[in-house]
């Protein structure tokens, strides 16, 4: 039907570049109106940051590695790279940090 079902890694000597570490943060509409999408998107960082590759050529797994040791968790936790807000959490959540005074500038 030409529907996305898994997540699979292209090989370095395809991609023909570094893996690049990127952050995904999204609405909460993204959230519940598409789950499936964000869990392979999450799938995804996870197999980046599993490959054995060069950490010079694979970032994902370079940062993650690095958190992993820094903060004593497992790689798939390491390897999270998608947030949020949290379930029935709308919005950029600016108006409770403005409200509990919680800034820096």
């Amino acid at each position: 039907y030409g529907r996305l079902t898994g997540a699979e890694l292209i090989p370095l000597d395809q991609l023909n570049r570094p893996r690049i570490d990127v952050i995904i943060t999204m609405s909460g509409i993204f959230r519940d109106l598409l789950p499936l999408q964000i869990k392979l998107l999450a799938e995804s960082c996870f197999l980046a940051a599993s490959a054995e590759e060069p950490l010079e050529q694979n970032f994902v797994r370079k940062h993650a590695l690095a958190f992993q040791a820094t903060n004593n968790c497992d790689l798939e936790t390491a390897s999270l790279r998608v947030f949020g807000n949290a379930d029935g959490a709308y919005g950029s959540n600016v108006n409770h940090l403005v409200e509990n005074g919680r800034w820096d500038d």
